[in-house]
């Protein structure tokens, strides 16, 4: 049997009711050419035992391994030369694969694409990719933008958002896989990103591949843990990939942000996270799961 071109990889956990949302449009892709993947993260309500009813290739990591263990442990068994990785709260139009796929295969140089992320409505732009901001913060681009859709032409970005982005294996054997420090969530996508460009590789924004996302429900669950890993892994991305320059900007722009995100937080957050990096404790408090 001929090897498909594809892998679409979810990372699932606890998170049935989504994939019974998402799998109904992979289903209805115009580009047929791919097989599903689901790593599973330990769910406990029901998912594997409908992954089996249902005949979908699936892996059980045994306990929730973070966004980027579950990804790797999924790359790992991936068997094509593309992978798509999305979150299993979404859906998708029928000829997004079929254009990001178009995308990434006519160019060596691209690493990997993304499509064009919206809320579930359909009203507002999520992510067109990735930024740095004032320094140091990782921000989406265009994100609250109101969404029209339009025919417009796939576009080089800085960084790719890492649950609607089809990547090239050939990049992870290149340069790695994710980097499990950023576990559970936030910034492995902008890691990747950054050493994916130093790699030589392109990343592109196709905006006519729509994907609709359920947003935030994960790091809804997570709470403060969640509020607190997202400033802890913005300091560790600044302390990996930083230059002296940028270093000089983040340095100029660190009191006003680190005093935004203390007074805008609901809790201690960005207090805490912004303490350890202080303090050189930022080692020590790696997730575990």
């Amino acid at each position: 049997m001929r090897r498909k071109k594809l892998t679409v990889l979810v990372v699932n956990w606890n998170g049935l009711d989504h994939l019974k949302g998402l799998l109904p449009t992979l289903r209805k892709q115009t580009f047929r050419d791919f097989e599903v993947l689901i790593s599973d993260q330990g769910s406990t309500d029901g998912s594997v035992e409908w992954l089996k009813k249902n005949k979908i290739r699936f892996i059980q990591n045994g306990r929730n391994t973070g966004f980027s263990g579950g990804v790797n442990r999924g790359l790992r068994n991936v068997r094509t030369k593309y992978v798509a990785v999305l979150n299993d709260d979404m859906k998708i139009e029928p000829n997004c694969l079929r254009l990001l796929m178009g995308t990434i295969e006519g160019d060596e140089s691209i690493g990997a694409v993304q499509g064009l992320v919206v809320n579930w409505d359909g009203t507002h732009v999520e992510s067109t990719g990735l930024v740095v901001t004032y320094g140091s913060f990782i921000a989406t681009r265009d994100k609250g933008k109101t969404f029209v859709k339009m025919n417009r032409p796939h576009v080089e970005v800085d960084m790719v958002n890492g649950s609607a982005t089809i990547y090239r294996m050939s990049v992870f054997k290149k340069i790695g896989m994710f980097d499990e420090d950023f576990n559970p969530i936030y910034n492995e996508d902008a890691d990747m990103s950054i050493r994916m460009r130093n790699g030589g590789y392109k990343m592109m924004l196709q905006p006519n591949a729509v994907l609709y996302h359920h947003s935030g429900p994960t790091a809804k669950r997570l709470g403060y843990v969640g509020r607190l890993i997202n400033h802890r892994n913005r300091y560790r991305l600044m302390r990996k990939h930083w230059t002296r320059a940028q270093w000089a900007k983040a340095a100029m722009w660190f009191p006003l942000v680190a005093g935004f995100y203390i007074v805008k937080s609901p809790d201690l957050a960005p207090f805490q996270a912004t303490f350890e990096f202080l303090t050189g404790q930022l080692d020590r408090k790696k997730w575990r799961g």
